[in-house]
């Protein structure tokens, strides 16, 4: 197991209550960390035009 999966199954309680306690309640069920390079990033460009900005 990579070091890095190991990391944050431990930090996995830490970054729940973080995430509830910014929204104010308890809304966070479950985690999931993607390994790195697992999913694909858009282009800069076109991660604008998604938020509704143009490049």
């Amino acid at each position: 197991m990579p070091a890095w999966a190991t990391k944050t199954r431990l930090e996995r309680t830490r970054v729940t209550a973080a995430a509830d306690k910014s929204v104010g309640r308890a809304v966070v069920r479950s985690l999931w960390f993607l390994a790195a390079g697992s999913v694909p990033v858009p282009e800069p460009a076109a991660a604008e035009r998604a938020r509704g900005r143009q490049p």
